[in-house]
């Protein structure tokens, strides 16, 4: 065995990793809370939605539903209101296809996880609510 040689251990190729596969934590927030909703429930009651104000959440178009599939988590806050907030997860456009998640007005902050590719926010009132300035928020984040 004089002459024999070793041959150096192979070690695996790790891939290369371009920026485009790198997960970066994105975040995107709605804010409702400074320039509050202005909500005349007696009007959207007389509507033809049937008393169901839908929030405005893609700020270029104002669609009330927001594709969210670059996003993991949603987190809502509604406040000023006595109207029945409900956060939908799932399909929303062009046809609905979604589950429904009561979202409380009480000042404080839930959470949901991304189950569905879009989310829409609406918000259920009554005649005799009059007018209110609803104050509400919501944030995305991978």
């Amino acid at each position: 065995m004089a002459n024999a040689t070793l041959k150096p251990a192979l070690s695996p190729v790790l891939p290369i990793r371009t920026p485009a596969d790198i997960d970066i934590p994105q975040s995107f927030f709605i804010d409702h809370s400074g320039l509050r909703l202005h909500i005349d429930w007696p009007a959207v009651c007389g509507a033809a939605s049937g008393g169901v104000f839908e929030v405005p959440l893609d700020p270029v178009t104002k669609a009330s539903f927001l594709d969210v599939t670059r996003f993991r988590r949603v987190n809502v806050l509604v406040s000023g209101t006595k109207a029945a907030p409900m956060l939908h997860i799932g399909k929303w456009s062009p046809s609905t296809f979604c589950e429904g998640y009561p979202v409380p007005a009480d000042g404080r902050i839930h959470s949901f996880e991304v189950t569905g590719p879009q989310i829409h926010l609406s918000l259920s009132g009554a005649k005799t609510y009059g007018v209110e300035d609803v104050q509400l928020w919501v944030y995305l984040r991978s």
